[in-house]
């Protein structure tokens, strides 16, 4: 394992070497909170109360979705599509080294550093306007979500490299995975909270991988009733590892179709 903790440490100094990435990334974030902040205020504006929100608790949930972003999303896709299309998967497949773990433990380095930032940030955001927040915080509902959020980042994660092991069989999926962030963009709670979707929708929505990438880990830290996202967090593993594990089958089938000659 000395290897992946020699990955995990190059990643971050990595992160770190390129800071003017990280503040460009989290002044986009910042324009994205005030939008929907000005966006909910005004739908407020008429109404006090929209499905099991008012309008301290959805400021208080896209605060939250942001900060989960930095940890839970992944751009691991065009990674496998371009090491498989341009060859240098090849670079990996003679050394005594994973190419998928180390892939996965480059990403949950990177996202790791990234919401460390986060937090600092958004924690100072929600320390000045601390009025306009609602937090259902506990000893019990934090190391949930803690385990929620990596389970959701395994999800998306294995999502997300799935799409770009179709490059196994076609010339190239990475336009896949700007379909995938569109689908995700809506289905999993980042651009309006699945529970305020008709609850027939919502109900059919559980039985998909998509709120639990994003919407459970926050309702987690947002719900003053653990039990009422217990079963959620089931599914939610669940599906984690029934991705990994298509994921894993996908790679091994594919290095079977995999050629690299002439690249």
């Amino acid at each position: 394992m000395r290897k992946y903790f020699a990955v995990l440490k190059i990643t971050l100094k990595d992160f770190a070497a390129y800071r003017s990435q990280i503040y460009i990334t989290y002044i986009g974030w910042i324009t994205r909170l005030m939008i929907i902040v000005f966006l909910w205020k005004a739908i407020f504006a008429s109404k006090s109360q929209i499905g099991n929100y008012n309008f301290s608790e959805i400021i208080t949930y896209f605060i939250l979705v942001q900060m989960a972003m930095g940890f839970v999303f992944s751009h691991i896709g065009f990674h496998y599509a371009r090491d498989i299309n341009n060859g240098d998967l090849s670079n990996f497949l003679h050394r005594p080294i994973s190419y998928p773990l180390f892939k996965f433990i480059y990403e949950i380095s990177m996202n790791f550093a990234r919401t460390i930032i986060g937090i600092t940030i958004y924690g100072v955001i929600i320390a000045i306007f601390y009025r306009y927040f609602s937090f259902h915080l506990s000893l019990s509902t934090i190391p949930l979500a803690i385990i929620s959020l990596i389970f959701g980042f395994v999800i998306n994660y294995c999502m997300v490299a799935m799409i770009g092991m179709l490059t196994f069989w076609f010339s190239d999926s990475s336009r896949l995975v700007y379909i995938y962030f569109s689908i995700v963009t809506i289905f999993s709670g980042l651009t309006i909270p699945v529970d305020l979707f008709p609850q027939k929708m919502f109900e059919a929505l559980k039985y998909t991988p998509f709120p639990y990438s994003f919407y459970l880990p926050v309702k987690i830290l947002q719900s003053a009733d653990i039990n009422s996202n217990i079963l959620l967090l089931r599914m939610q593993i669940f599906f984690a590892i029934l991705l990994s594990l298509a994921a894993m089958f996908m790679y091994k089938k594919g290095l079977k179709k995999y050629e690299a000659s002439g690249k």
